[in-house]
């Protein structure tokens, strides 16, 4: 059998070992359709969840569309019909992260404040765990990794392209204020280095025509001129470690593409970059040009790394409760007869440790090292389309893993929608008879 893949000189063919290993098992044409249905509104959904688009329209409309509850409810009506709502279960990363949410579960018992942990809680059972429940449940085959990472491409282009018609720009900086998850600066940036994976997947990846790879050098580059316009140093640090990683494991044209298109994209976007954020850049290389807020914030971040450690260790079982790290770390400043500095972690591992204890930090990698793992073995694989696929989640994997060193992302959904692309990744090369 083989698997039909677009090349520079025409279409041409992969040889697969196995039938089995395409893990398409025969359903009925009521399951098939359901599954259709379920992996259609999966699309939906995973577009307005990486695009934020959702939340920028109800932020500028101030009307509430319940638009990832309605989707996400037809998401599991498809796959209850269609009998994949289980794949996800027979997979160990899975069990990692509903571990996770287990001692997410007892520190919310037994939290400082309840009544502020409860609601991370019910948000993070409610609506970011059921991400990597969806994916393995709607993505059975290699067609559908391929739509699924198109839309998150396509998700990353409408993403960059709302910067342009928000014009929120606070002292000099870029963020998007009506798409509340990522309204700072920092955590804009940071979705953006993870996005960009998946817009060069889009563009590029799949062999598209000279439209699309202008359109994806367009998309790249409206992308970096709006991580550049927040200022986020610490996003600027992730994005050269980005960079330096996909250097170091890509071919020999991405060396090239890297060395040739990465500076001149940087020389045509950094005279359109707010001077403000310029600045707060050119901090990072020359103390003297370090502004004052710049400064207190380096100052800000390592106490409160500082503060975090020492939540952990006050409590390291069940940590002092999720979301609550601001109030712990202002009672104890008042107790040392000091001012609260009132901010989160700007760490998602001390974050989770801190607020979930070190049970929680050890699911929480224990999944993220599954992840990597399976990609890793999906690169290694001898079906070019996964090792195409994995490429490209292990780098989005990267570099987000980089970014939350500088922020307090530590309930994010990132990390779980690329769990769940590499258990079906998995399913599908390795474990025909789960999938």
């Amino acid at each position: 059998m083989s698997v039909l893949q677009a090349g520079a000189n025409g279409p041409s063919t992969i040889p697969v070992t196995a039938e089995p290993v395409q893990a398409e098992v025969e359903a009925s044409p009521f399951r098939t359709s359901a599954h259709r249905f379920a992996l259609n509104a999966a699309l939906v959904f995973f577009f307005f969840r990486f695009s934020f688009l959702h939340e920028f329209i109800s932020g500028h409309l101030h009307i509430d569309l319940h638009l990832m509850i309605l989707l996400g409810g037809l998401c599991y009506l498809g796959c209850l019909l269609s009998g994949g709502a289980a794949r996800a279960f027979k997979d160990k990363c899975t069990w990692m992260w509903i571990g996770f949410v287990g001692c997410m579960a007892m520190a919310t018992f037994t939290s400082i404040w309840r009544g502020g942990s409860l609601p991370y809680l019910i948000n993070y059972v409610k609506n970011i765990l059921p991400v990597v429940l969806i994916i393995p449940a709607v993505v059975h085959t290699r067609q559908d990794v391929r739509k699924l990472l198109a839309v998150i491409g396509l998700a990353g282009i409408a993403n960059a392209a709302l910067g342009f018609i928000s014009s929120d720009f606070k002292e000099g900086r870029m963020g998007l204020e009506a798409a509340g998850s990522i309204a700072d600066p920092n955590d804009y940036a940071a979705h953006l280095i993870f996005l960009i994976p998946a817009i060069v997947y889009l563009t590029f990846g799949l062999r598209r025509s000279i439209f699309y790879r202008i359109l994806g050098i367009g998309a790249v580059g409206a992308a970096l001129y709006q991580i550049l316009s927040t200022g986020s140093r610490g996003g600027f640090v992730s994005l050269l470690a980005f960079a330096l990683y996909v250097f170091l494991t890509g071919s020999g044209k991405v060396k090239g593409a890297i060395l040739i298109g990465a500076p001149l994209l940087v020389l045509l976007t950094l005279p359109l970059v707010p001077h403000q954020a310029t600045s707060r850049l050119a901090s990072l290389f020359d103390s003297k040009q370090e502004t004052e807020e710049a400064a207190e914030s380096t100052q800000a971040r390592r106490a409160l790394l500082e503060a975090s450690l020492r939540a952990t260790f006050s409590h390291p079982l069940f940590g002092i409760g999720p979301g609550v790290f601001q109030d712990y770390e202002a009672g104890e400043a008042a107790g040392n007869g000091k001012k609260g500095m009132w901010h989160d972690t700007h760490n998602a591992y001390t974050q989770v440790s801190a607020e979930c204890g070190i049970p929680a930090l050890i699911f929480y990698v224990a999944a993220l090292g599954f992840t990597f793992v399976y990609l890793r073995r999906a690169i290694k694989a001898s079906d070019e389309f996964c090792r195409s696929a994995a490429k490209t989640l292990s780098i989005m994997l990267f570099g987000f893993g980089v970014c939350v060193l500088f922020l307090s992302k530590g309930y994010n959904f990132n990390f779980l929608a690329v769990s769940g692309l590499a258990i079906s990744l998995k399913q599908i090369l390795f474990d025909p008879n789960k999938a």
